[in-house]
C-alpha cells in the first residue's frame, strides 16, 4: 500500500480537532503557521481524540456501531498481502457509514467550536482573573481597543487621541472610536472615529507667555465635519486611549 494512504487516513481522523480550533479561536493573525509540529497541532490532536470519543458515544445512542481495530491497524501500518486485501474488503463494506461518520463529526466539531466560543465570551472566561491565561484569545488589539479590564468589564465607549504628521505640521485628532480593522498579519490597519475634533500641536509648543497674547482659536479644537474619519495606522505617530463607563445615578 502507498504510504500516503495512512497519512491521509490520519489527517482525516485528526481533522475534527483542527476544525474545532478554527471555529473556537478568535485570532488577529489570519496567516497560518505551516510548521508540521506545533503546540496548535498537539492541541488539535488532543481535541480530536476527545471529539471522537464523544461522537462515538453519541452515535452509539442513535445506532449501535462496532469498530474493527484490526482493519484500522492494517490500514495505518500500510501492510501488504492477504491481510491488507481482507482489511480493504471489510472497510469497503462499511465505507458509506464511515464517510457519513466523518462528515457528521466535521459539522459537529465546527458547531461545538462556535458554541464554545460564544460561551467563553458570554461567561467572560477569557477575562477571568484565574482562567484568562487558558481561555484568552489571541486578540491583543481587540482587548485593548474594546476597553476590557482585568475584572472582565467592557468600556461603554472608547475615545482616542491620535497624532498625525502632515506636510505642514503635526495635528492631534480626538474622537470616539467606532470601529477598527486589522491586517492579515495581526497588525492594526485603520481606525474609524466619530465626533472628531483636531488641533495643531504647535500650540502645545508655544510658551505660555506667547499663548496669552494669541487669540483663543489657537488653543481650541476645531470640529471636523462628517460622520466618520478614517485613519491609516501607518500614518499615526502616537495613540492615546481613554475608557469611559456610564454609571447610572439612582439618586
Amino acid at each position: 500500500m502507498n504510504v500516503a494512504f495512512p497519512a491521509l487516513l490520519t489527517f482525516l481522523l485528526i481533522l475534527p480537532g483542527f476544525i474545532f480550533r478554527g471555529a473556537f479561536t478568535r485570532s488577529e493573525r489570519t496567516q497560518l503557521d505551516n510548521r508540521p509540529f506545533t503546540s496548535e497541532t498537539v492541541k488539535s490532536l488532543i481535541l480530536a481524540i476527545f471529539l471522537h470519543a464523544l461522537w462515538l458515544k453519541l452515535t452509539n445512542l442513535i445506532t449501535p456501531i462496532s469498530i474493527d481495530y484490526q482493519v484500522f491497524l492494517t490500514l495505518f501500518t500500510a501492510a501488504r498481502g492477504d491481510l491488507l486485501e481482507l482489511a480493504i474488503d471489510r472497510s469497503a463494506v462499511h465505507m458509506p457509514g464511515f464517510i457519513t461518520y466523518l462528515m457528521s463529526i466535521y459539522i459537529g466539531s465546527y458547531l461545538f467550536g462556535l458554541i464554545a466560543q460564544k460561551l467563553v465570551i458570554k461567561l467572560k472566561l477569557d477575562r477571568h482573573p484565574l482562567l484568562s491565561d487558558f481561555f484568552r484569545f489571541d486578540t491583543p488589539w481587540f482587548y485593548l481597543l474594546k476597553g476590557f479590564n482585568d475584572e472582565g468589564d467592557e468600556a461603554d465607549f472608547v475615545k482616542l487621541a491620535v497624532t498625525v504628521k502632515q506636510v505642514e505640521a503635526t495635528y492631534l485628532y480626538y474622537g470616539i472610536l467606532e470601529d477598527f480593522y486589522l491586517t492579515d498579519s495581526g497588525n492594526l490597519d485603520r481606525i474609524i472615529l466619530s465626533s472628531v475634533v483636531r488641533r495643531q500641536l504647535i500650540a502645545d509648543e508655544t510658551p505660555i507667555e506667547e499663548q496669552a497674547e494669541q487669540p483663543g482659536e489657537a488653543l481650541r479644537f476645531y470640529e471636523i465635519s462628517g460622520d466618520r474619519l478614517v485613519f491609516k495606522y501607518k500614518d499615526i505617530t502616537s495613540l492615546n486611549i481613554e475608557y469611559y463607563k456610564i454609571i447610572e445615578n439612582c439618586a
